[in-house]
């Protein structure tokens, strides 16, 4: 053994004498190709105090075991021999004192799932037992047991491995489920009682099975009002708060018929569970995570799919029930798409367009509506804080352009940049804000009065404040007016005397145009553009708004980036709206002449 481990030891040793180590990985390689690989190997695991060597050993009986044929041409005699002895090396471990480095216990439970994947449970029966039986003797002991879980599912159970094999899969939980699931679970739940204190690092890894495995266990085990309250309170503390979320996110998506379902997440009380979380959260100053955001949004997701399929059914009842349960979810979606982190507010996106889809869908009358209307309502707010832009953001002139406003963002798209590509910062806030428009455009195709009014009382409130108000503030109050058009059917933008004409009139007679900040001259002409029949409707506000077109608001801006965008967009405007010699267009034209002859030679 001596000499063996001089060898394993030349074999790491990138500094050693070349042919020293290319004689002992000869031997090593020799050694690797014996009969006798797994007992010589059992036993210098055992007898060696170097981790590299123990590493060695157990590589090597792993790759022995999964070469093809050769775990199975072997005697009995040596298969059980080596069984025992891993056995026996588990029940050795207790206290500190008998730990070992990670790297070698997980090398350990990869030896020990290679051996389940072949034998278990028909010639290795009790392999879950013994490493249940050796828990009480500490947390080393502990910490094998679930490393050992956790290689099962990623080298059995999961199918996202290329070795997945469903048959062998379907065997070990078989197996499993008919002989040790429930004292595993048992286990867990002694685990995340006793440890959660003195041993935080094992109680999340303990987590991490624990959302594995409630995939495929009998749900009840584990969502159990029991297990919910070790699970939310794990939820309030730093060190375990992902992996609770996790677990109960695991509980929550469990397959299962809606009715079923509903009443499972009933009687949990789930939603009433995790807002009472949630104030604590906020009380204690912990900041919304994405694993929680996720647990809100998978929430939110069963009762609408419950919501939905037991609709079609016609059983309304239950819908209504799933229905009211997701009223009650949404205060935790809208925190978490009102968090500053943009990857946890996107963590919100899916549910609220499969909502919002769902209310489209439904055509529901005024009165079935307005159970909608107050999430409805904060939604609109929470969507435009979102996209007001941050303080940071620099990325104007490299992102005014091309597809502009119609894009969906304003002016800010990377289509027809006449730039740099945007920093990563505000590229991805570029993106979010697209999104944040498709949602909002959404919820004014469910309610157009809600969102008509929502715009209307942000745009005067920004108007009746332009001097004092921040720049993004305006800005954005200017882009849901122009989202807005997009959301409503064409109807409701031309109506006489309606709200969308009351808006332009009192933009118009505002001097939003004359804001200093160049973004919010380029959304102000956007929104002039995109709705130009009102000036086919109103032909007084036509030269005024020409002419912030071709002053110092427009094309003669101090701005080169306004000044481009105000330029293509003219000429759009005056397609649109002059469609004959009028002096408005001889006007225009003068002042477009007038600027041509004033660029350098070189510049025309």
């Amino acid at each position: 053994v001596a000499g063996f481990s001089r060898a394993v030891l030349l074999s790491f040793d990138l500094q050693a004498d070349q042919n020293l180590r290319s004689q002992a990985n000869v031997s090593l390689d020799a050694l690797k190709a014996s009969p006798e690989v797994w007992s010589f190997c059992a036993q210098a695991f055992r007898a060696s105090g170097e981790d590299r060597v123990k590493f060695w050993c157990l590589q090597a009986m792993v790759d022995a075991v999964r070469e093809p044929g050769r775990w199975e041409a072997a005697d009995e005699a040596r298969r059980s021999s080596l069984r025992s002895s891993l056995t026996e090396w588990v029940a050795s471990k207790g206290g500190p004192a008998t730990d070992e480095q990670a790297y070698v216990k997980n090398k350990f439970a990869q030896l020990v799932v290679a051996l389940v994947r072949a034998d278990y449970p028909e010639r290795w029966p009790d392999v879950f037992l013994s490493l249940l039986g050796a828990l009480g003797r500490g947390e080393v002991a502990v910490d094998i047991f679930l490393r050992v879980l956790s290689a099962v599912h990623e080298e059995v159970v999961t199918s996202e491995v290329p070795t997945f094999n469903p048959s062998v899969a379907a065997r070990v939980k078989d197996g499993m489920r008919e002989q040790c699931i429930g004292q595993i679970v048992e286990a867990w739940y002694t685990i995340l009682s006793e440890f959660a204190e003195r041993n935080p690092p094992l109680v999340a890894l303990c987590l991490e099975v624990v959302r594995h495995y409630a995939v495929w266990v009998d749900i009840g085990l584990v969502a159990s009002p029991r297990f919910l309250e070790l699970f939310l309170a794990f939820v309030q503390r730093e060190a375990l708060h992902e992996g609770a979320c996790a677990c109960l996110t695991a509980v929550v998506v469990k397959r299962m018929d809606p009715a079923v379902k509903l009443e499972h997440l009933g009687s949990l009380r789930v939603v009433e569970l995790l807002a009472a979380a949630n104030e604590a959260m906020c009380a204690s100053g912990m900041e919304l995570s994405e694993a929680f955001a996720d647990l809100a949004a998978a929430i939110s997701l069963e009762l609408l799919d419950c919501w939905d399929r037991l609709s079609a059914r016609g059983a309304d009842a239950g819908a209504e029930s799933a229905a009211a349960l997701l009223r009650g979810s949404m205060p935790l979606l809208l925190r978490a798409l009102a968090a500053e982190s943009l990857e946890v507010s996107q963590c919100t996106t899916t549910f609220l367009h499969a909502y919002l889809g769902r209310l489209r869908k439904l055509q529901l009358t005024a009165e079935q509506l307005a159970l909608h209307e107050d999430q409805l309502q904060l939604l609109l707010v929470h969507l435009a804080r979102r996209c007001v832009c941050p303080d940071d953001f620099s990325s104007f002139e490299s992102m005014s352009g091309g597809g502009g406003a119609a894009a969906g963002v304003g002016p800010w798209t990377k289509e027809g940049s006449g730039g740099g590509d945007p920093d990563d910062e505000d590229a991805s806030f570029v993106e979010y804000r697209r999104e944040m428009g498709t949602l909002f455009r959404s919820v004014a195709r469910v309610h157009p009065a809600l969102a008509c009014d929502f715009v209307q009382s942000t745009l005067r409130s920004m108007l009746d404040s332009l001097k004092t108000s921040r720049w993004a503030h305006v800005e954005v109050a200017l882009w849901l007016m122009y989202q807005l058009g997009e959301g409503l059917s064409d109807g409701a933008v031309r109506e006489k005397g309606g709200l969308f004409e009351q808006m332009m009139l009192s933009l118009l007679a505002s001097p939003a145009a004359s804001h200093p900040h160049q973004a919010v001259g380029m959304i102000y002409f956007e929104i002039l553009v995109r709705y130009y029949r009102f000036f086919l409707q109103q032909p007084a506000a036509l030269p005024d708004a020409l002419r912030t077109f071709l002053d110092g608001r427009g094309i003669r801006s101090r701005h080169a980036a306004l000044r481009r965008r105000a330029c293509v967009l003219l000429l759009r405007f005056v397609k649109q709206t002059l469609k004959a010699p009028t002096m408005a267009l001889l006007e225009a034209a003068a002042q477009i002449l007038d600027v041509l002859r004033s660029q350098p030679s070189g510049a025309r």
